[in-house]
């Protein structure tokens, strides 16, 4: 009796603790896309992923919000689910009074699925200085950068030198 006594408790128990990661589980598919992505690779700027011409891709930075004067760099991330070559280029870009000036970029051949790449903030603004800035990512097609793919862009964020 004793013995039965302790299976149907411990029967109990598991199918208690069971049941409530399954109702965690389902009430996650309530959290929107783009929250439960943020929260996943925070802290960063981030287009989230788009798909545009075929190419399901996302671009962010290693931080959100704003990088103090002791950050000497930018870190970008570039990642596409879609298998194949495809040039890229990334380029910060600066906002002010709602036009962007391109600062900086860096391009090349794309075949893996992410690329990452550093972007020194002395080549991108002066000293003692701050500005907001945002990265976007151009894809175009493998062998021709006349056929542009599609575009993904950061939100923006303040950078202080």
């Amino acid at each position: 009796m004793t013995k039965k006594l302790v299976t149907i408790l411990s029967t109990s128990l598991l199918v208690a603790s069971l049941s409530s990661v399954t109702s965690v589980s389902a009430n996650s598919s309530d959290v929107s896309p783009k929250v439960a992505e943020k929260s996943l690779i925070s802290p960063q700027a981030n287009s989230g992923w788009k798909k545009q011409n075929g190419i399901e891709a996302r671009v962010y930075t290693n931080r959100t919000g704003s990088y103090p004067n002791s950050d000497t760099y930018i870190g970008v991330t570039a990642e596409k689910k879609t298998t194949g070559a495809a040039y890229y280029q990334l380029v910060i870009s600066e906002q002010k009074n709602g036009t962007s000036y391109q600062r900086a970029s860096k391009d090349g051949t794309w075949s893996g699925t992410s690329i990452s790449h550093n972007f020194n903030i002395d080549d991108i603004l002066d000293r003692n200085s701050q500005g907001t800035f945002l990265v976007r990512l151009k894809i175009f097609a493998y062998g021709d950068w006349d056929t542009w793919l599609g575009d993904w862009e950061t939100e923006t964020f303040t950078v202080v030198n």
